[in-house]
């Protein structure tokens, strides 16, 4: 999750932490490598994702605003690069620590 979402993996702890305890997700030990979790919606979860996609939608709208939709193809695509170049970039600082 955390190479997926371009955070570290504390961040990313700490917000399965607080969904959980809200009652968003639930969170099992995964049987085949006890040092994971295997993290499913509940209900409640389900409920509210559309919301959250749409708020998603809206902000790329926002922030997007006024360019062409290739400019905005160009633009995602950039960001993906520069956010991967980030993420290895952080993990062989951090094979080297």
């Amino acid at each position: 999750m955390a190479r997926y979402f371009h955070l570290d993996k504390g961040t990313i702890a700490r917000t399965l932490k607080k969904m959980e305890d809200s009652g968003y997700i639930t969170r099992i030990v995964d049987p085949e490598n006890r040092r994971a979790f295997r993290i499913s919606l509940t209900e409640k979860g389900y409920q509210i994702a559309p919301e959250i996609c749409a708020i998603d939608q809206k902000w790329e709208e926002i922030v997007s605003h006024g360019l062409t939709q290739e400019e905005r193809t160009h633009l995602h695509s950039f960001l993906h690069n520069v956010a991967e170049t980030s993420i290895l970039t952080i993990e062989k600082i951090e094979e080297n620590l």
